[in-house]
């Protein structure tokens, strides 16, 4: 009999795990992405625990994938860098793994991370990234301070996600205007 119950309960299991899938965006274009990022909030991370400000992106064309430069401001106003490559993971290129390991062995296996593009507006002016496992989440925008309202909306995006511990959010801050 239980056999029975648990075997009956799997069609409604596996239709609530495909329901709550982390979605990316289906029409996207790499090339009006490209460009400089600020983060204007993101999930607390290991990686960016010494940023305390002015934390962006610039996301450059490559023969072969994507470029990407990161910097953020550390305590003392001392400027870090991150050097990493992106390459796309599915044809329209709104879900891409990057690395920011030397790139010497970059090839190694399970060392790139998922960078998904969950929602950008037409303009690709702000958009929402995560992951498929909700760990990392980051609201990223052309200009370094955009509306409340805005930011409010991509939260709600996030919700729909899934993403649930947006409570912890980190707002970051930027001294230019």
């Amino acid at each position: 009999m239980k056999a029975i119950s648990i075997i009956t309960a799997l069609p409604l299991l596996f239709s609530f795990a495909v329901a709550n899938e982390v979605k990316a965006v289906t029409d996207f274009d790499t090339t009006k992405y490209l460009g400089k990022w600020y983060e204007i909030a993101r999930l607390p991370n290991f990686f960016q625990k010494q940023c305390v400000s002015d934390i962006s992106a610039i996301y450059s064309q490559q023969e072969d994938g994507i470029a990407v430069l990161n910097s953020c401001t550390k305590k003392g106003n001392k400027v870090d860098t991150a050097d990493g490559f992106a390459t796309t993971e599915n044809s329209i290129g709104s879900k891409l793994k990057v690395s920011f390991l030397p790139t010497y062995i970059r090839w190694i296996p399970f060392t790139k991370g998922d960078y998904w593009v969950l929602k950008i507006d037409p303009d690709y002016q702000v958009s929402l990234v995560g992951d498929p496992n909700r760990e990392y989440l980051w609201i990223l925008a052309k200009k370094p301070h955009i509306d409340p309202a805005i930011i409010e909306d991509y939260i709600n995006a996030a919700k729909a996600q899934g993403y649930t511990e947006l409570d912890q959010l980190i707002y970051t801050q930027h001294t230019i205007k």
